[in-house]
């Protein structure tokens, strides 16, 4: 079978199984449910706020926050958007989170929910922060804030299998972090990769590692890419 984008994976699931359970999150003690739908919706209208802010198409919008199912449609709108997701790991100290925002040339940052705002304040060389809706975050625009204000993006964007899906950092342990340019086709091979392990497409998949490490992108994408059913802590 021959390789697909995992965006063009994701809509084609949209259009077959708009209603299937697609995420579950823990929000207040309790689980909230996402269907495909759900989740393609509120993507389009976060990319299509993404596209008022002018950005040109490749350029670099940042995430750190984290595990939650905004992190998965934050990411799947920046690619729909014509953009570049720069994960960075949520636990990044000050020197960190500014190396990576300054080496990536970002030009926005996605923010969840942190144990520590402090470094993202200082290391933040004054770029757009987008909130994820939780009331600890701060941020200059809020996310339900695009929802309420803009329609879904038509005109989506699908990447080529090897256009530049993501920069993936290393933690830094042994130096600066190193940047990992991965595409489409990377991404889709991993997932496939991990998919012989599991038999039927109603298994669950639980989101437990940073989505800034590449196991759990590859994890995530087999989820958007296989159809499981994926759990964010």
């Amino acid at each position: 079978m021959s390789a697909v984008h995992p965006v063009r994976q994701f809509l084609n699931r949209v259009e077959s199984k708009p209603n299937a359970l697609y995420l579950h999150q823990a929000k207040g003690g309790e689980w909230t449910a996402y269907t495909w739908l759900d989740v393609a919706t509120q993507a389009r209208k976060i990319a299509a706020g993404l596209q008022s802010q002018g950005y040109e198409r490749g350029d670099k919008i940042a995430i750190l926050a984290k595990n939650s199912a905004e992190w998965i449609i934050a990411d799947i709108a920046i690619a729909m958007a014509g953009y570049i997701s720069v994960p960075i790991y949520y636990t990044a100290g000050e020197s960190t989170i500014a190396y990576v925002l300054e080496h990536s040339a970002s030009k926005a940052i996605f923010v969840g929910k942190l144990d520590d705002y402090s470094a993202l304040q200082a290391g933040n060389p004054n770029l757009p922060t987008i909130g994820f809706p939780y009331d600890m975050v701060k941020a200059d625009i809020q996310w339900n804030d695009w929802l309420s204000e803009f329609q879904p993006l038509d005109d989506v964007c699908v990447p080529e299998l090897d256009d530049v899906y993501t920069l993936v950092y290393t933690s830094g342990s042994t130096g600066q972090p190193k940047g990992v340019v991965l595409t489409g086709r990377n991404l889709e091979s991993a997932a496939s990769a991990l998919s012989v392990m599991y038999s039927d497409s109603g298994d669950r998949v639980l989101s437990y590692l940073p989505m800034a490490h590449i196991t759990e992108r590859s994890l995530v994408t087999m989820a958007m890419t296989f159809k499981y059913f994926l759990m964010s802590h």
